[in-house]
């Protein structure tokens, strides 16, 4: 079940994607029932529906959970070094 207020949330980024034309791009996490996070990079376009004609939203995601992990190692990692510089001062 999805939380309203996040439901809201992509709804509003549909809605402008469909007034803009314009290609959205951002970053989501979802939480698992076991409560890990996996991490996605998505992508929303404006198409014209093939059958009907109408516009619609196409959504683009992938799964960017490793490279996060990795960004947060290498924040902990340069935190320890300045904290460890700064202690020899």
């Amino acid at each position: 079940m999805v939380d309203p207020d996040i439901f809201d949330q992509h709804r509003m980024r549909d809605q402008q994607v469909l007034e803009t034309g314009d290609t959205v791009t951002y970053e989501d996490v979802i939480l698992n029932q076991a409560g890990e996070q996996t991490w996605y990079e998505v992508a929303k376009s404006r198409i014209q529906d093939p059958v009907t004609g109408d516009p619609a939203v196409l959504l683009m995601a992938r799964d960017i959970t490793e490279r996060k992990e990795t960004q947060q190692q290498l924040a902990d990692a340069l935190w320890l070094c300045k904290r460890s510089a700064l202690s020899t001062v």
